[in-house]
């Protein structure tokens, strides 16, 4: 299992080369393409000389504010003390002063919340010169890049999608998600993981905020041990 936090195509590219060029042998590939991950490859990541560069570092190291974290650092607390980050986190969005009085701060809940509105609006800001488009074409790139590789080693390579709320809340069971990775599945993957059908399911069934009180962790948009039952089902269903 190579999934940790922070992930998009630039890094499944850039792990699975290393782990190809330092011998680890496998047989298939699944990779679960997060909403975020057209976000992350436009403003968190580039690839520089074969390695992944968090953008952000680069920012916060040319602040002049010498008490402002790296962002390793930080990527080191949260993985070490998720909770205690989380915490922290939400204290300071709470506490940090607001350029209008009524200003509430996005949250995974939001129509407008920029990681995960572009499935549903292209006019999304935040994804750089070209806007949302040029950055879906640009993660889509990577993982052309990816199954290359896996190709030329015998590596059978598939894809899975999942919503999160702001899609079960604001897009429809055909989100442009599941529209990008189907497509690029077509002569690529040896399976396609679509877990959007059952979610919108539960959602027809029982409601939407049930769903999300269910079967996502609170005010997250990851999922809880209940969501992962539901993304198991629909992966050895569909390998069935």
């Amino acid at each position: 299992n190579l999934a940790v936090e922070s992930y998009s195509p630039t890094i499944y590219l850039t792990k699975v080369r290393e782990l190809i060029d330092n011998g680890f042998k496998f047989d298939r590939l699944h990779v679960y393409v997060d909403i975020s991950d057209i976000y992350n490859d436009t403003s968190a990541y580039r690839i520089s000389n074969g390695s992944v560069l968090q953008l952000e570092s680069e920012q916060v190291t040319n602040l002049p504010n010498p008490g402002v974290l790296s962002a390793k650092s930080k990527a080191t607390l949260k993985k070490l003390f998720p909770l205690i980050y989380d915490a922290l986190w939400n204290l300071k969005e709470k506490l940090k002063p607001r350029d209008e009085p009524n200003e509430i701060p996005k949250s995974v809940l939001d129509k407008d919340y920029t990681p995960s509105a572009w499935t549903y609006d292209s006019n999304t800001p935040g994804y750089g010169e070209g806007g949302v488009d040029i950055a879906i074409g640009k993660s889509v790139s990577f993982m052309k890049q990816l199954y290359e590789l896996t190709r030329q080693n015998n590596i059978r390579m598939s894809v899975g999608v999942y919503p999160w709320p702001g899609q079960l809340l604001y897009d429809t069971r055909d989100s442009r998600q599941v529209r990008i990775w189907k497509d690029f599945c077509i002569k690529r993957c040896e399976f396609f993981f679509d877990s959007f059908g059952s979610f919108f399911k539960l959602k027809d069934t029982h409601g939407i905020n049930n769903v999300i009180q269910e079967y996502l962790i609170p005010g997250d948009m990851h999922f809880n041990r209940k969501g992962h039952q539901v993304i198991a089902e629909t992966f050895f269903k569909t390998i069935r």
